[in-house]
Order: C-alpha cells, then sequence, then structure tokens
C-alpha cells in the first residue's frame, strides 16, 4: 500500500505507471473499491497507466472513461486443457471465471 501511496501523491500527466494486481492480500470487496478508487485517481492525474487485475469489474471503466482500453491475454481451452496463447487481444476476457484452478494444475500444484 506504501507504493500505491507514492504512485498516487506523485503521479503527473508525464508519468508511466504500471500497477500488477492491485488489492491482492484483502477481500475481494475491499479489493475492488482499492483498485476501483485507485484507476479513478490516475485517470484524473492524466498519466499513461498499466493495470492488470482480476478483478473484472473494472472492465467497466473503459465504458465511463473514453481514454481507457481495455486488452486480456488470449487462451486456448478444451475441456479443462488450458493454453496460454501469448497474444495480447483487445476488449475484455470473455472467461468471467478465471484461471485459477486450471493454472494451479498446469503448474503441477498436487490435487
Amino acid at each position: 500500500m506504501k507504493e500505491t501511496a507514492y504512485i498516487t501523491q506523485n503521479a503527473t500527466a508525464h508519468s508511466l505507471v504500471i500497477m500488477d494486481e492491485l488489492g491482492r492480500g484483502t477481500s475481494h470487496e475491499d479489493g475492488v473499491g482499492i483498485a476501483w478508487a485507485v484507476c479513478e485517481h490516475l485517470l484524473s492525474r492524466k498519466c499513461f497507466t498499466l493495470f492488470t487485475t482480476h478483478y473484472h469489474q473494472l472492465a467497466q471503466l473503459e465504458s465511463m472513461y473514453p481514454c481507457v482500453k481495455n486488452l486480456h491475454l488470449e487462451v486456448a481451452t478444451k475441456g479443462s486443457n488450458l493454453t496460454p496463447m501469448y497474444n495480447i487481444e483487445e476488449g475484455r476476457s470473455q472467461h468471467q471465471k478465471g484461471y485459477g484452478i486450471a493454472l494451479a494444475e498446469l503448474s503441477g500444484l498436487p490435487q
């Protein structure tokens, strides 16, 4: 949170901000709220921001702010198999459930 506070206090229109998974370690509701508030604050600062998140709710910001662009990493699914395609696609992901369990299996975590 200290890094996030520093970024929000110091970001300008000349800044490049990269935020990864803001809100992790909090409850889902707190995480979404924090991430949403930080996004809107950075939008008000007009800095170029790359923001990665698993909070699907943040995709709604694209319809509210013309400068927001949703992108996602393409993943191919066949049954329970998951294959990362390593392509960046426009728009929000069509897979709203997420891939946590499939990625755990792919990574070799025990069942």
